[in-house]
């Protein structure tokens, strides 16, 4: 049997990416034959174009349609995650969501140019879920997904290995510890930087590194990660954004207790730990983070 996974990128240091990869393990287990089909390496300037006009789904969709009809039939599974099942269609396709530009937008300005490009995309979603069966990795997302008037069959949350997520006896490097990458205010980078000019000294593993007072790792392998966790003592997570949110439970894993916004896995989170989940509407402030 053979599947197909259709993504952005096949390595990348992403959540995504992650829940990928643990997806093609468990297809292996079940003797698949896993492929990928993704908007990476050398692109033409048609794709180019199409990637500028409808983001890197646009790649993805020309190059499923480049695909000779015995080859799509070849496959006895797709998964295409959120706007990567724009133009895919396959008997067996599963549209998997692990994010929403709606959430992302979040409560910007009409007048911040940001809104319309994540308003815009949004709309691409819920023309590439159209007609498909849709999972999703949460119960949050869940919500968001509705309002853009996507319909979720099923909820498939990624699993954390707790063969590789566990305390370990690790010299610890520091106090504070955060894992996450994207957009600098969406991932509170600006609440981290606030924290760091109060004195604490926070270490960030991101695949971006900006110019700030924190401490930037950014070539940390994903096998090295376990590791990471266990040298540092607390997580700071002040993401405004999280459909889920692998990094605060895989922290945990490791013995962490985090500080995280009642977003993702953080809803749920909040009903069993509240004193760790602070109220993102209320309490966004370094001072709510200090006390």
């Amino acid at each position: 049997m053979k599947a197909l996974i259709i993504t952005t990128h096949r390595s990348f240091p992403g959540g995504v990416e992650q829940v990928n990869r643990t997806l093609e393990t468990i297809l292996k287990e079940w003797n698949f034959e896993v492929e990928y089909l993704t908007a990476d390496g050398p692109s033409t300037w048609f794709e180019k174009i199409s990637s500028k006009l409808f983001s890197p789904a646009g790649v993805t969709f020309l190059r499923w349609n480049h695909l000779s009809q015995d080859r799509k039939a070849s496959f006895d599974l797709v998964i295409a995650n959120g706007e990567h099942a724009l133009g895919v269609h396959h008997p067996k396709l599963l549209n998997y969501f692990h994010g929403s530009y709606l959430g992302l937008r979040g409560e910007r300005s009409l007048f911040n140019k940001s809104y319309w490009t994540l308003s815009y995309l949004s709309l691409l979603q819920f023309f590439a879920a159209r007609s498909k069966k849709v999972i999703s990795v949460s119960l949050f997302l869940n919500s968001i997904l509705g309002k853009q008037g996507i319909k979720v069959d099923q909820v498939l949350s990624p699993p954390v290995d707790l063969e590789r997520f566990k305390p370990l006896n690790e010299k610890k490097l520091g106090d504070y510890l955060f894992v996450g990458s994207g957009a600098f205010y969406n991932k509170g980078f600006d609440l981290l930087e606030a924290l760091s000019f109060k004195g604490k000294q926070i270490t960030c593993i991101s695949k971006t590194s900006y110019r700030t007072h924190l401490k930037f790792l950014t070539d940390i392998p994903t096998n090295e990660m376990p590791a990471y966790y266990n040298r540092f003592k607390f997580f700071l997570f002040p993401s405004r954004f999280e459909s889920l949110g692998l990094a605060p439970l895989e922290a945990m894993a490791c013995g962490l207790p985090i500080l995280m916004f009642n977003v993702g896995v953080g809803v749920e989170l909040q009903k069993l730990i509240p004193e760790f989940v602070l109220d993102l509407k209320s309490q966004n402030t370094e001072e709510h983070f200090l006390e």
